[in-house]
């Protein structure tokens, strides 16, 4: 489950226009400050910057880091730079909300909470896919044929999850790598 604590409904709904979040199953929205054992099962908990009641947020911070729960604080007040990191991410609420909705599809279809879309939005997954075909044509031009080292076959995999077309063996030929290209373009053209 995924956590949003925005203390400024009106910032959400009315300036970002964020209604889709109203009923959604995949993420719970609180205005104010909450304990931790109120996120069950939390994958993500995503904390505006100016929520610090009685300056209690780092507390609350610490407790989200020590239960290995990643945690984005955002704000576009506190002039953030984009930090990802496993344990505190920081993003502007400019960025956050524009790229919301686009990772919670992200995060429904692929079941993972991948920050870099919430942080980059829609066009970070073409540009990894740019940086996987450039790479396959490398080696298609060195070699002729595709000969994958098992750590490229397992980044492809882990970046495309839901391709038609899944990287399980070592070699492939041209024609099958271009199929292969083929299908992660029409997803990402789909989204």
């Amino acid at each position: 489950m995924i956590y949003l604590i925005d203390d400024d409904k009106h910032r959400m709904f009315e300036t970002y226009g964020a209604i889709y979040l109203k009923n959604n199953p995949l993420i719970t929205v609180f205005h104010k400050l909450v304990e931790l054992v109120e996120l069950p099962e939390a994958e993500l908990v995503m904390l505006h910057d100016s929520i610090n009641p009685e300056g209690h947020r780092a507390d609350f911070e610490d407790d989200v880091i020590d239960a290995e729960i990643p945690i984005i604080v955002f704000s576009n007040a506190a002039n953030f730079n984009t930090i990802i990191s496993n344990e505190r991410s920081e993003l502007t609420s400019d960025k956050l909300y524009k790229n919301l909705k686009y990772f919670l599809d992200d995060y429904a279809l692929n079941k993972t909470c991948n920050i870099n879309v919430l942080a980059h939005g829609k066009n970070y997954m073409w540009e990894q896919y740019f940086m996987i075909e450039s790479r396959f044509t490398m080696v298609m031009l060195n070699n002729g044929e595709m000969n994958l080292k098992r750590n490229e076959i397992d980044y492809f995999n882990s970046h495309f999850p839901n391709c038609e077309t899944a990287i399980d063996a070592t070699q492939y030929t041209t024609a099958q790598i271009r199929d292969l290209l083929f299908s992660v373009r029409k997803l990402l053209s789909n989204d």
